[in-house]
C-alpha cells in the first residue's frame, strides 16, 4: 500500500509541473503582441524550461536583456518599430 501512496504522489507531481510549464507556454504566447519585433528573433528565440519547482521561461536571443532594460551601453532605445512594443516587455505580461 505504501508504494501505491508513493506511485501517486510521484505522479501528482509530475502532472503539477507539467500544468506550470503549460502556463508558462501560455504566458508566452500571450507576451507576444508585446515582445518588439524587427526581425522577429525576440518573439522566435524563447523557451520554457521545467525546473525542479516548475517552469523557466527565457528569452534567448542576445539583446533580449537590453531590449527589456530599453537601452544598452548608455544608449535608450526609443523607437521600437511594431506598434504596443516596448521596453519592460517581460514585466508587462508577468507581473500580474
Amino acid at each position: 500500500m505504501t508504494m501505491q501512496v508513493a506511485q501517486v504522489a510521484e505522479a501528482m507531481i509530475i502532472r503539477g509541473r507539467n500544468a506550470l510549464v503549460n502556463v508558462a507556454g501560455e504566458l508566452l504566447t500571450e507576451s507576444t503582441p508585446d515582445t518588439p519585433y524587427r526581425k522577429g528573433e525576440l518573439r522566435a528565440k524563447r523557451r520554457v524550461s521545467p525546473t525542479g519547482k516548475g517552469a523557466k521561461i527565457r528569452w534567448t536571443a542576445r539583446h533580449a536583456g537590453a531590449q527589456n532594460a530599453g537601452q544598452a551601453r548608455g544608449r535608450v532605445f526609443k523607437n521600437y518599430t511594431t506598434a504596443g512594443t516596448g521596453k519592460e516587455f517581460v514585466e508587462k505580461n508577468f507581473s500580474e
